[in-house]
């Protein structure tokens, strides 16, 4: 079934798409904890969201989306490469002459660790808002994006 989305609807889904991974990478478990039923650390699994997010991905770019070094994201892209999740592409790639892409296994691997909530579901829930209030809901996960730490800036007393 397909969904007629407004151009106001895909850059809110874009947007939403975008922010939720930064968001969750803020608040999230431990890099080191290995994610259930899959031979993948979070940090992993982010770096596999990262290579898949970006149109030409390199170390450089993974690591500059990651907010890692990029001996950091290199040395898990080569784990992630042993396994077969990806693997480099050897062009010139903006000022690097590597690049990344998933494997179909990596592929797999990141279909299987996506939330359930899929674009027209997605669609459905925003069609449902006004447009104030989607702008409103983007403008709050824009300010939760934007804050670098917790415990950065003002407390809220009612948030304890």
């Amino acid at each position: 079934m397909s969904t007629n989305i407004t151009r106001d609807g895909r850059h809110a889904i874009r947007e939403i798409s975008r922010l939720l991974p930064t968001i969750y990478k803020k608040y999230r478990a431990r890099y080191a904890r290995r994610v259930a039923g899959a031979d993948i650390t979070v940090r992993g699994a982010l770096l596999l969201r990262s290579v898949a997010a970006l149109r030409q991905a390199t170390v450089g770019s993974v690591a500059r989306e990651m907010g890692v070094t990029a001996s950091t994201a290199s040395i898990v892209l080569a784990g992630l490469e042993r396994k077969g999740f990806l693997r480099r592409i050897y062009r010139v790639v903006g000022r690097s002459r590597t690049g990344l892409e998933l494997t179909p296994a990596g592929r797999r691997l990141l279909t299987s660790l996506r939330p359930s909530l899929d674009r027209e579901q997605l669609a459905a829930a925003l069609r449902r808002l006004s447009i104030g209030d989607r702008r409103k809901l983007l403008d709050g996960l824009r300010r939760l994006d934007a804050i670098d730490s917790i415990g950065a800036g003002p407390k809220n007393p009612g948030l304890h």
